[in-house]
């Protein structure tokens, strides 16, 4: 025997409600009795056209006052922005100002340097060809080249420096003699020892 379900009758959430708490039934003489009591300005069914005009005129002033304020805010708050935005497209500014500055430094290093080497090289060429007339000093260079003092003295110290021109004496210069005797590669340079080191201090 097959046993049937038993279905639940739905119940209505309202009619549980109204069930138990009862809708209050309306009086109308407490009603009347409120409005009777009821101060003429606050009773409406009492207002004439120019209490409606007036209601009306008061309810714009009261929004356009709020829009007013609500204007003023929103002004401030973009005034806010907009100088935020401003400080930031001064300062983008002055940054390109200040690479634009460094990138002009930087090209007027750059072409002093090379200016300063081609004068140095050519100053080294002079020095060189004043050298194959034969020994002379500083002066002598300077002298017979037309040059300072000291731009000779640093082309000398450079020749001397890449092994182009050699000292004769203290001061006098010339140029590099060619070497005669050449190492041969089959006999390579003798390492020194700690025995040399030690036959020194003896």
């Amino acid at each position: 025997m097959v046993q049937r379900s038993r279905k639940r009758k739905r119940v209505k959430l309202a009619d549980v409600l109204a069930a138990r708490y009862p809708k209050p039934q309306f009086d109308k003489a407490v009603h009347d009795d409120l409005v009777n009591g009821m101060p003429p300005f606050l009773n409406r069914k009492l207002w004439s056209e120019e209490d409606w005009e007036r209601n009306r005129v008061s309810w714009d002033k009261i929004m356009k006052e709020e829009r007013d304020k609500r204007a003023v805010e929103r002004a401030k708050t973009d005034a806010e922005i907009f100088a935020k935005v401003r400080w930031h497209r001064i300062q983008k500014g002055i940054k390109a100002i200040r690479k634009e500055d460094r990138r002009l430094r930087k090209a007027e290093r750059v072409a002093r340097r090379v200016r300063k080497e081609r004068v140095q090289s050519e100053h080294n060429d002079a020095v060189l060809e004043a050298l194959a007339k034969g020994p002379q000093t500083a002066a002598q260079i300077a002298k017979r080249l037309g040059l300072e003092r000291k731009d000779v003295s640093r082309a000398l110290k450079r020749l001397l420096t890449v092994n182009r021109a050699d000292k004769v004496s203290a001061r006098v210069y010339c140029l590099p003699k060619p070497a005669t005797t050449q190492r041969s590669p089959d006999k390579p340079r003798r390492r020194k020892r700690l025995s040399d080191y030690k036959r020194k201090k003896r």
